[in-house]
């Protein structure tokens, strides 16, 4: 189906004014309306038209009156291989000039023209291809007097001067009247223009929230963190005054119960309310069937059809409009569902769903991922836990254990920590730390605990010790590389000796809490190759205690182990008072739920003597 033939408003005055020029210098009428003929059948009316909407143009000049036989008459006629005249165009009369739009099966006709003299008019016919327009044809009546202004230089006289003078007034009505229209085109236009440029740039926010929403939700694996994340997103993209995720959690033993978070509202706004149940509102969304989104939910057939509220409960939030979006997988598992509400009508519209949905989708999967997740870990910890001693309790001594496995990854570490009673009065402590992640560093940190209270208990002291173990991670687990701290107090002497195999040295705490790092002589690690390992002794304070921990205690991305060891000696100095308890504070700030990367092992011992 043909296009409509389109005039611009900027084309008019550039092309009528070439239009006329190109008459007036023409040699005769005949010539110039030749030229008039082929210029507009072959000049396309807009750069993005293509081609020429033209396919003949008629002219001729007669006599007037317009009855005299057409022996009287001067006729040009151009045609293209298609074009043909649909019908035989008024000649038109003496008036200063007319114009008129005839009906055409196909197209349209242009019909126009006027008087070039006092006895003489001529007249032009321009077949269109497509159908024109109103406001197209408007435009096109100004071509038409550019032309009839050119051919009059054809015609001296009087008369043509005034003619003239007539045809430039109504040039410059037909220009000013579609100079109004175009400036209230424009206006319009860019009303719409800038309405568009909003629009687009709320879906822009829109569109980059939601990335940065499914960027933010890919990178966190910490369910609680996932729902929350995803509810806070939905609420404020949605406009609700607040939204609720419900989702549903299976715990280690298997059992299957239901969470939710909020948003937009502190949590005890909904604390005094049972748990929704899947009654005609709510069902659709903990089924996974169905979208509901409400206008006024209090006009819904299937609201207040459940006792013993027959409604909302008496103190609940007010909600008229109503969003409830079903969380599912890829796979259809029903993972739960966002509820959000307003307390005016009319507030969620068609986009506000699929933003909503979007959001869902996105949450769905990081919410599986997290399950996964926190499973993987799960596991993982109770391995790594399973591999670790049981911390014996000695008389004399105040010990203190602690082990936390890394905020981020499911794989086990090789941190180890051990506690091993050689005599009424020796006791021998242990840190250490395979490097590397993963069921190997775990096995070869299970292989190398055994070996150590096999050697204590055989009575090898700690240099001795530590040679033996360098010999066997050569065996057991060549290219391994362990850190660790042999050490022994002897109560009667009130001595401690140690070796260090390239781990952090311990610290040792006196009465007034000064602390002591045990740096002196560190050895190489565990499986860098042959090592001669020395022994090193100093006398432990009264009342003091020793502190052996792993670097996950003191290293953090942003923080040196240099500076750790610092922050945690300013730590230390603070015990005071009853040491156990303010030890017992301490290690658990210490050791606390943190953003750390790597496992913390900590073995804390306070002397009675």
């Amino acid at each position: 189906m043909p296009g409509v033939a389109v005039l611009s408003a900027s084309r008019v005055i550039a092309w009528g004014r070439a239009l006329r020029e190109m008459v007036e210098q023409a040699a005769s009428f005949q010539e110039a309306a030749r030229s008039a003929a082929d210029h507009l059948l072959k000049t396309p009316w807009n750069a993005s038209s293509g081609a020429p909407p033209c396919t003949l143009v008629r002219m001729s000049r007669s006599a007037c009156p317009d009855d005299l036989p057409d022996s009287a008459r001067d006729v040009v006629i151009v045609r293209t291989a298609q074009g043909r005249l649909p019908s035989e165009p008024s000649v038109g009369n003496c008036s200063s000039s007319y114009f008129e739009v005839l009906p055409c099966p196909e197209g349209s006709v242009l019909s126009f023209g006027g008087a070039v003299s006092d006895s003489e008019v001529f007249t032009a016919a321009v077949v269109l291809s497509n159908p024109v327009s109103e406001v197209t044809a408007k435009r096109f009546r100004a071509i038409a007097l550019n032309l009839h202004l050119g051919l009059l230089a054809h015609f001296p006289g009087g008369t043509a001067h005034c003619l003239r003078e007539t045809l430039t007034g109504e040039l410059l009505s037909v220009l000013e009247d579609d100079l109004s229209s175009t400036d209230a085109e424009l206006e319009f236009a860019r009303d719409a223009v800038l309405s568009r440029e909003k629009e687009l740039r709320e879906e822009a926010r829109t569109v980059d929230t939601l990335h940065q929403v499914g960027r933010s939700l890919a990178a966190e694996l910490e369910l609680k963190k996932v729902v929350q994340l995803a509810t806070d997103a939905a609420t404020e993209l949605t406009g609700a005054a607040f939204g609720s995720f419900f989702y549903n959690v299976i715990d280690s033993l298997g059992e299957s119960y239901v969470l939710y978070v909020l948003s937009g509202v502190p949590r005890e706004a909904f604390s005094k309310f049972p748990m929704p149940r899947k009654t005609q509102i709510f069902g659709p969304t903990f089924n996974g069937t169905e979208i509901v989104r409400l206008a006024d939910v209090t006009a819904d057939v299937r609201y207040g059809r459940n006792p013993p509220y027959h409604g909302m409960p008496e103190g609940h939030l007010p909600v008229r409009s109503y969003l409830a979006v079903p969380v599912l997988t890829p796979d259809g598992e029903v993972l739960g569902g966002f509820f959000f509400g307003h307390p005016e009508p009319g507030v969620f519209e068609a986009k506000h769903e699929r933003l909503a949905t979007g959001i869902a989708a996105q949450a769905a999967i990081a919410l599986d991922n997290a399950r996964l997740y926190e499973l993987q870990r799960d596991a993982a910890v109770q391995l790594q836990r399973s591999l670790l001693p049981t911390i014996p309790a000695v008389e004399g001594l105040q010990v203190l254990s602690r082990y936390l496995p890394a905020a981020r990854g499911v794989e086990v570490g090789g941190d180890w920590i051990d506690l091993i009673p050689l005599d009424a009065e020796r006791t021998a402590f242990v840190v250490g730390d395979v490097m590397g992640k993963g069921i190997r560093a775990a096995a070869v940190m299970g292989q190398l605990r055994t070996a150590v209270r096999a050697y204590a208990i055989t009575g090898l002291g700690p240099a001795m010790l530590m040679n033996r173990m360098n010999a066997l991670i050569g065996q057991i687990a060549p290219a391994q590389l362990v850190t660790c701290v042999y050490a022994v107090l002897d109560r009667a002497e009130g001595t401690l000796r140690w070796a260090n195999a390239g781990h952090l040295p311990p610290a040792l705490l006196s009465r007034t809490a000064s602390v002591r790092f045990l740096d002196e002589r560190l050895g190489p690690p565990l499986g860098v190759g042959p090592a001669d390992f020395r022994e090193q002794v100093t006398r432990v304070p009264p009342k003091g205690s020793l502190l052996l921990f792993t670097d996950g205690l003191v290293e953090r991305r942003d923080t040196p182990i240099d500076q750790g060891l610092r922050n945690l000696a300013e730590q230390l100095a603070t015990i005071r008072g009853e040491p156990e308890e303010a030890a017992a504070k301490l290690i658990d700030q210490l050791t606390g739920p943190g953003d750390h990367d790597d496992d913390i092992a900590v073995l804390y011992v306070g002397f009675d003597r």
